[in-house]
């Protein structure tokens, strides 16, 4: 009889911890076998309450008198297998529900990192992938035809389907990698241990196929440090909270409803008591998160979780961090969330990232000269003083945009406003700046900073502005054949990618997707803000 593994791994350490969570959550432990060098030790729910039913109450008045209320009785069993004498590894076999209660556990790249030494990348039949940039988050793809190598830009694969390039080993069935490895078996579960070895071969030779993946932070204090920053900034509602709808458990692909509800919770310290959220929710915001914290007076992010129900399910809980999505950049390492867990992006990300971004015409253009600036502003404060200067305009920006309209022949639209009808009837209409200049066909947003958030701003304006007027709600009469960002930074760049900022990095390949998709042409102008050094003090 072929029978369909679902297989995990985690560190033999945590299994005492693993333990006591399945037990508290109504697995029981049953026999052990012992075959080969392996104990297989099985738990399973052998009494259940059941969930209720949402409807029953619902529908009361149409159920026969003296129906006995329902309950919905869902079993699940786990198997974990490890090495009699000095185990490092243990491989968990989830049935049913109970990988639900093992994401804080198992290595949560470890059916990716197998795929890497032993799947087949030239038929992949399914791939689950999360976006870090463009107009989507996540997509599952099934393919007829899978094309080898073709992964996009910010794309970071999650979930792959397809067959081993040596099905005499690994049978000619289709595998599934993702968090864990879904392989069909013909025989007793006990030939699994078989299978545990050679994955551990697997694991001790290198890589033969390259995808774009997440790779977990490991290091105690970087995790600390990760967490400190992130509580920081939901206290400043400048992280983004991505409720998935799309999640990936093992081999299995579950997708969120309308039905599902959400509610928020934390544990009194030294208490058995729990502070929950006034009401569930099926969308929670940022807000909500800070409101929570701040009301709680929690310090410590890992503290806050998250129930989640539906109408299948009792629910299960996760901590608040499993449904967050935000990225930092640190010199060249680049971290994120993913399911809780902080996370870099591998070498092959990188590379796709790069390899797009490096098709954006990147133009070197002359220095913005500091104290040139300076000098205008001085005589422009004497303008403004006497009611001789045309406008009041006297920030960075504008002497840059009015000095290229007069030195090199640009259009200037700074300040040059269009209005925007109001989304709501019988609202005032929107004041919107179409772009900084305008030169052959080339519309171009400028931006002076060195700060990330202050250059994501300006993308995301370039990209609202070209939205609007190839969707006709922004009026503008010149011809459009080129969208530019003229960026100016203190540090002094050679190529796009030396601004090292991964939400940077990201904007712009959002960017790129967008102008391309209205077969317009990116480009990116780069001057450099030549800031002259204070001269040191002399030491006497």
């Amino acid at each position: 009889m072929s029978v369909s593994y679902n297989i995990y791994r985690m560190p033999c350490k945590l299994l005492p911890d693993l333990t006591k969570k399945i037990i508290k959550e109504g697995l029981i432990e049953q026999k052990t076998i012992l075959h080969k060098t392996y104990q297989l030790k099985f738990y399973f729910s052998d009494k259940l309450k059941g969930n209720e039913v949402w409807w029953w109450d619902v529908f009361s008045d149409f159920f026969k008198d003296g129906i006995e209320k329902p309950h919905n009785i869902f079993y699940f069993g786990l198997l974990i297998g490890f090495k009699e004498k000095d185990p490092e590894n243990c491989y968990l076999i989830s049935l049913g529900k109970s990988h639900f209660y093992l994401s804080k556990f198992i290595e949560t790249d470890f059916g990716l990192n197998v795929a890497m030494r032993i799947a087949n990348d030239e038929n992949i039949l399914l791939k689950k992938s999360r976006f870090f940039c463009g107009g989507k988050s996540q997509e599952a793809s099934s393919y007829s035809q899978f094309v080898q190598g073709s992964y996009f830009p910010g794309e970071s694969i999650e979930h792959l389907k397809t067959k081993a390039k040596e099905t005499d080993k690994w049978g000619a069935n289709n595998i599934t990698f993702s968090d864990s490895i879904q392989l069909t078996l013909d025989g007793d579960p006990t030939a699994l241990v078989d299978v545990f070895n050679d994955i551990d071969s697997s694991l001790a030779t290198k890589e033969i196929i390259e995808f774009p993946k997440s790779e977990k932070i490991t290091d105690e204090l970087k995790i600390e440090e990760l967490d400190e920053r992130l509580l920081n900034s939901i206290l400043t509602e400048n992280a983004n909270v991505i409720i998935d709808e799309i999640q990936s458990f093992g081999a299995s692909i579950i997708i969120n409803n309308a039905l599902t509800y959400f509610k928020l919770h934390t544990k009194t310290e030294g208490s058995s008591k729990y502070h929950q959220s006034a009401s569930k929710i099926n969308d929670i915001k940022i807000t909500d998160i800070k409101e929570f914290i701040n009301n709680n007076a929690i310090k410590d992010i890992n503290k806050v979780y998250v129930k989640i129900t539906n109408e299948a399910n009792n629910g299960h809980t996760v901590s608040l961090k499993e449904i967050l999505s935000i990225t930092y950049t640190e010199v060249s390492e680049h971290y994120f969330l993913k399911r809780g867990v902080w996370n870099r992006f591998n070498t092959a990300f990188m590379k796709y990232l790069y390899n797009s971004l490096g098709n954006i015409v990147f133009e070197i253009k002359n220095d913005l000269k500091e104290d040139e600036f300076k000098a205008w502003q001085v005589i422009k404060a004497q303008q403004i003083a006497k009611g001789t200067s045309k406008d009041k305009l006297d920030y960075r920006e504008y002497y840059f945009n009015e000095k290229m309209a007069n030195e090199e022949g640009y259009t200037l639209l700074d300040r040059q406003l269009k209005k925007i009808p109001s989304l709501r009837k019988g609202g005032k209409d929107y004041n919107v700046e179409v772009a900084d200049l305008y030169k052959h066909g080339a519309l171009i947003a400028v931006k002076i900073s060195d700060k990330p958030h202050d250059l994501i701003y300006n993308i995301q304006q370039s990209i609202t502005t070209i939205q609007k007027i190839k969707r006709g709600s922004m009026e503008f009469k010149r011809s459009v054949t080129d969208v530019v960002l003229w960026i100016a930074t203190t540090k002094k760049v050679k190529e796009l990618i030396d601004i090292n900022s991964i939400q940077f990095l990201l904007a712009i390949q959002t960017w790129k997707e967008v102008v391309e998709g209205f077969n317009l042409k990116p480009k990116i102008y780069y001057s450099h803000h030549d800031i002259p050094k204070k001269p040191k003090k002399k030491v006497v």
